[in-house]
């Protein structure tokens, strides 16, 4: 905490800190628990006040910005679109310090949604981040764009790059290969791409006090990625909530109820996918691409590197994530159908 405030104080006038703090500032230091977590956390409250108007973002590891420029960069994409600048953090500066990367953004004012929203208000709630989905792909050329340009680098690479983490001949290979095989169709076809946040469900997404959603969280963002990943992520997580999964079992038995079994989400996928022009027969493998991507990222998120021990291996595979990749991966006729 300390080289923030020192930070702080030493860059006061250059960066126009008195239009947010002031002489006194209280400072709060989160640092979360779960093994992705790469960064520490400082919320900065001027003293006399209760909400934090500054968020300032600093890697456990010196070496490890990739993250903070991520969310820097994604940020300041977003920002650049007028309709959705309010909607999330504005990048106030993201500089070295003794050593390390500082990323100071400001506070989101207003209410976690929280899954007893969820609960009260599941339409309004889904219709919202669609709808905020929907100002973030228009934001993108509009132009479908061939394979050969993002099938490597967001499908291809990645999965083979996880498979490398694990034996050689073991599960997890084998999970890579026959996931591979079914994502082929996305190999050979023409979509638009879209900027991913890569978490999109709560507590990264705040209700604010004019009554739009924010979004907050952008370290694992992607600025050319998948349509559809952040739609499923958040709808998955509804699903979860509504049926107060807790357990994996629970967990796949929701997936399959809302989306293999009596397509639940079908209107808004149909919905998304029309928004996009994008063929509907690319819905179910994207589907599988999502569970597979993210599954891969957290892994990375993790290791940041070529390789990864007994230990973070045995974590990632008894992650839900990984357990409902496999689930699709298993019963992808029943994927095949989503949209039928």
């Amino acid at each position: 905490m300390r080289p923030v405030l020192a930070f702080l104080a030493e860059n006061r006038e250059r960066l126009r800190l008195d239009r947010y703090l002031g002489r006194e500032v209280s400072a709060v230091m989160l640092t979360p628990r779960f093994p992705a977590s790469r960064h520490v956390v400082v919320l900065l409250t001027p003293v006399g006040r209760v909400e934090p108007v500054l968020v300032a973002k600093v890697p456990r590891l010196e070496d490890d910005t990739g993250g903070l420029e991520r969310e820097a960069a994604s940020l300041r994409a977003v920002a650049s679109r007028t309709e959705l600048i309010a909607t999330v953090p504005r990048v106030v500066a993201f500089e070295e310090y003794r050593r390390r990367s500082i990323l100071l953004e400001t506070w989101l004012a207003g209410t976690p949604v929280s899954a007893a929203t969820i609960h009260r208000r599941t339409d309004r709630s889904v219709s919202t981040v669609l709808g905020w989905l929907h100002k973030l792909a228009e934001g993108g050329e509009g132009k479908a764009r061939p394979a050969e340009d993002w099938y490597p680098r967001l499908v291809e690479e990645p999965l083979r790059r996880f498979a490398a983490l694990f034996p050689a001949g073991g599960a997890e290979p084998e999970l890579v290969e026959r996931t591979l095989e079914l994502l082929t169709p996305l190999a050979a076809s023409q979509m638009q791409l879209v900027m991913e946040h890569g978490d999109l469900n709560p507590p990264n997404l705040i209700r604010l006090r004019n009554g739009r959603l924010g979004v907050v969280d952008w370290e694992a963002a992607e600025p050319e990625g998948l349509p559809f990943f952040d739609l499923f992520f958040f709808l998955s997580f509804v699903t979860f909530t509504l049926r107060g999964a807790r357990t994996v079992p629970e967990h796949l038995a929701a997936l399959d109820d809302d989306f293999l079994r009596r397509s639940r989400w079908q209107p808004r996928l149909e919905e998304y996918a029309d928004q996009l022009s994008l063929d509907r027969a690319l819905v179910p493998p994207l589907f599988i691409a999502c569970w597979a991507r993210y599954t891969a990222m957290l892994l990375f998120r993790v290791v940041g590197g070529d390789t990864a021990d007994e230990e973070t291996r045995a974590w990632l595979t008894s992650t839900r994530f990984y357990a409902i990749w496999r689930h699709v991966v298993a019963r992808a006729a029943k994927v095949e159908k989503l949209l039928s």
